[in-house]
């Protein structure tokens, strides 16, 4: 076949120049983002924000290794005498930060307490000069870039892809070339939008999106979230929308949220239709249906309160709390007119509504008689509280149980309590000893390991393993999540059983 009259392959091929970093600016419409940017310092935040760690090992490996990847070359466009980066945005902030570590202090004082000195430090060890240009590719137009910039992320059909967007930023970047914008970015718009200063809200939906947001397309059009909730989603302008108040809402949203965000609900969870159904039928009886009336025009419960204000964790069980009493261990125990089946109904009912909400929800109904009177009660007190209302004290509070019962169980059982470190992580290790003194040999094969070993192996050799309930005690700025606590609890709630068990035993 002549190759005569043909074109060599490569001509039209664009060399790479360097562009100075003052003249090179972020795109304000990233698909990375949850909403767009109004200016280049908002643009800094949100990268941050969403993925503030990915940015400090990307800074951390181009300071080792003194250049970009000459396999990957950010692209732009030029705009007047400028460059609008849309490709390569996190490299540009990294490189911008690098130069200037003292520009968050500009931009935002939270996030420059948090990675300033980060920044300064891994600057600072570099045997490389901070840089003044970055290598860029300047695409002819808009047009030709997104042709290079879909191929790169794996849109289209081509196979040409060589990192995959996830599915939010497809959906994302579809939107904005199509002027259609699909139901579950529809509803993440939303709440950006409805609860833009909410930061449980806006943390427990970033979770979501990096771990399961391609569910939301199966959920969100169940008609129980249509027609009993009350979240729209509107075909034709592709608006989510609900009939009820962001404030009346937003405790149902945030425990849907945490479901998936933490994967208590899954695509093998709400596999059918019926699942889906009941799930958001649940949800509603729980958040919602107390204050059904109240929703209605002129409407609003005899006596009540008609603000709409439902607080996260008010449901049908607490609203009949005269009908009931506590025994001395703190279980729910109905009044004694009552028979036994229907104690026992209503108490399993309420354990189960309340093990969403709130931590050590077997310790709030199992005895705690082992440890002494004063921590029964501070975990009967903290158990009783809601996870999503109240993180920061419960953080806390946790904080104080794990040093106490272990310091209660110390006292007791080991041999030379008086040499052991004052660190928690160095209690719960001494602990844990006691309870299995196999545990120290480690993880093995999963079947081999038991649940001693794995707790021992992850309090041993992860770093900082319990650094979110120290700092809830020592940091006065940092900020404890329902999800931090709640994993952290759940962590260690099977130790608390153990030595409680012990305990109580040793006692008889």
């Amino acid at each position: 076949m002549s190759n005569s009259g043909k074109r060599p392959f490569g001509q039209d091929m664009v060399k790479p120049i360097q562009v100075p970093l003052s003249k090179l600016d972020l795109d304000l419409k990233n698909a990375r983002f949850r909403s767009d940017a109004q200016t280049q310092e908002s643009a800094v935040v949100l990268m941050l924000n969403s993925t503030g760690e990915k940015c400090m090992e990307l800074l951390k490996d181009l300071c080792q290794q003194g250049n970009l990847s000459s396999s990957d070359v950010p692209i732009v466009v030029k705009e007047d005498n400028r460059y609008r980066v849309l490709e390569g945005n996190r490299r540009l902030i990294c490189l911008k930060l690098w130069k200037n570590p003292s520009l968050l202090q500009k931009i935002s004082p939270e996030l420059a307490e948090k990675y300033q000195r980060r920044i300064e430090k891994l600057a600072d060890s570099s045997r490389y000069a901070p840089p003044e240009t970055m290598q860029v590719v300047v695409a002819g137009s808009l047009d030709e870039a997104n042709v290079w910039i879909d191929k790169k992320h794996g849109l289209g059909k081509d196979g040409s892809a060589t990192v995959e967007w996830g599915a939010f930023e497809k959906d994302r970047r579809s939107a904005r070339q199509t002027g259609k914008t699909g139901r579950a970015l529809s509803f993440i718009e939303f709440l950006t939008a409805e609860f833009a200063d909410d930061d449980d809200i806006s943390r427990t939906l970033g979770n979501l999106l990096n771990k399961q947001y391609s569910i939301l397309n199966r959920v969100l059009a169940n008609e129980v979230l249509r027609d009993e909730i009350g979240i729209t989603y509107d075909n034709l302008s592709g608006v989510t929308s609900s009939k009820r108040s962001s404030k009346t809402m937003r405790p149902l949203l945030l425990a849907m949220l945490f479901d998936f965000a933490e994967k208590r609900q899954t695509a093998k969870t709400l596999h059918t239709a019926d699942q889906i159904s009941k799930y958001f039928h649940d949800l509603y009886l729980k958040y919602l249906d107390a204050d059904a009336e109240e929703e209605k025009p002129g409407g609003g419960r005899p006596g009540g309160d008609s603000s709409g204000d439902l607080q996260f964790g008010h449901d049908k069980s607490s609203r009949n709390t005269s009908e009931v009493g506590r025994t001395e261990d703190g279980a729910l125990n109905a009044k004694p007119n009552q028979n036994a089946d229907e104690n026992n109904e209503g108490r399993a009912k309420q354990k189960n509504q309340k093990s969403a909400n709130n931590i050590f929800a077997d310790l709030n109904t199992l005895n705690t008689d082992g440890f002494t009177p004063k921590i029964q009660r501070l975990i009967r007190q903290t158990a009783d509280l809601s996870v999503y209302r109240q993180p920061e004290l419960i953080a806390v509070s946790l904080r104080v149980i794990l040093d106490l019962t272990c310091a209660q169980y110390l006292q007791e059982f080991h041999p030379c309590v008086e040499q052991v470190k004052r660190d928690l992580d160095q209690r719960i290790i001494e602990v844990l000893k006691l309870l299995d003194p196999k545990c120290t040999q480690g993880a093995k094969q999963a079947e081999n390991t038991s649940e001693w070993a794995k707790l021992f192996t992850f309090t041993k050799d992860t770093k900082d393993a319990l650094r979110l309930v120290q700092y809830a005690l020592h940091d006065i700025k940092h900020v404890n999540t329902a999800s931090d606590t709640m994993i952290m609890a759940e962590r260690y709630q099977e130790m608390l059983v153990a030595m409680n068990e012990k305990l109580r035993k040793n006692k008889s």
